[in-house]
């Protein structure tokens, strides 16, 4: 039986606090909410540990870059870290967004990073610094404690979600999470799959790469492939997706104008999202079977950010394509988690 609120405040840490009440409130309410329909205590709860999680993972320009279902312009976000009452943290937002004419950002993606790009020529920037430090998950902790009646409603509510079986292949990408319907080292496979699929366009959006970067990518993706074959080198894999973060800071962090820096702004943020496709791909090779899906899952939301839009519908059909077929060849052949994979996988789906 899921703890009370008012014995999850009396008893839980900050971060424990946060974490689960923002997973109940998800939880709660229908997939298709919509963010304005959460009452306010919610919606601070939601926007805030999103973006804090999100900021904290590369600064502002990992929120900028991005989508939000709800809150194209993120005033929703906006006005939380406002209601939220941590000054440091509202600082760094209300300075971020200064940047834009109307003080928010462009519901458009490239011209929001346009702007932002050309007033913020170094990573980290200070707002992100004041960001990394400021308190906010206290600060949220102590939001949720001094409002237990605010989030009574989520008494009894699981924090886990449930399975949900796919039965389209067009539906794959709006499921909560599927690809924890794959057996381990198959899901793995997957991501890996994926991160070769885009892996050239490391190149055509950093023409100038150093040959070090391309070399640390395209060696982890080899790992990672090996480790769902035969036997799994940890340290190995732990080098590769430390190497491909290191590969997605570096598109990032080299100016314009620099030998050997991508051409611009968006050419950069592109070519450090092939990196953290393959980033990611790494870490749910190196994370036990019932973690690996979140890593699966944030595979495909970086390979389909990298991508330009009118690549998607084609990216998405293949991809579903290759979903399916591993769960068919794991049904047949009933995978478990600890099943490796044939060395011809893909040639046989092919």
């Amino acid at each position: 039986m899921p703890l009370l609120i008012d014995e999850l405040i009396a008893t839980a840490s900050d971060f424990d606090l946060c974490n689960e009440v923002f997973k109940r409130i998800d939880s709660h309410h229908p997939r298709d909410t919509r963010l304005k329909e959460f009452s306010r205590p919610e919606r601070v709860v939601l926007c805030v540990w999103n973006c804090h999680g999100i900021i904290g993972n590369g600064g502002f320009r990992y929120l900028l870059e991005a989508t939000y279902v709800g809150d194209p312009r993120l005033k929703y976000a906006y006005q939380a870290f406002d209601i939220l009452g941590c000054k440091p943290a509202f600082d760094a937002f209300r300075r971020t967004f200064s940047v834009f004419p109307d003080g928010f950002p462009p519901a458009d993606i490239d011209k929001r990073m346009k702007i932002y790009l050309k007033a913020m020529r170094k990573w980290p920037t200070e707002e992100d610094l004041l960001m990394f430090k400021a308190p906010v998950e206290k600060a949220l902790a102590d939001f949720i404690r001094a409002r237990p009646e605010a989030f009574a409603h989520l008494n009894g509510v699981s924090s886990q979600m449930a399975a949900v079986e796919v039965e389209e292949p067009e539906e794959i990408e709006k499921r909560e999470n599927p690809y924890d319907l794959l057996p381990h080292w198959a899901r793995v496979a997957f991501a890996i799959r994926i991160a070769w699929d885009i892996f050239p366009l490391l190149r055509e959006y950093w023409p100038q790469i150093p040959t070090k970067y391309m070399a640390y990518v395209r060696k982890a993706l080899e790992i990672g492939e090996e480790a769902t074959i035969g036997d799994v080198d940890l340290e190995q894999l732990r080098i590769g997706h430390r190497e491909c973060l290191q590969t997605a800071g570096a598109a990032l962090m080299m100016l314009e104008g620099k030998r050997g820096a991508p051409v611009d702004g968006i050419s950069a943020t592109k070519a450090s999202q092939v990196a953290k496709t393959a980033e990611f791909a790494l870490l749910a090779a190196r994370q036990p079977s019932d973690e690996s899906a979140e890593a699966v899952q944030e595979t495909v939301f970086w390979a389909f950010t990298a991508l330009e839009e009118k690549k998607h519908k084609k990216f998405n059909k293949q991809m579903s394509a290759n979903y399916y077929a591993l769960k068919r060849l794991a049904a047949t052949h009933k995978w478990t988690d600890r099943t490796k994979m044939p060395a011809n996988l893909w040639d046989r789906l092919n």
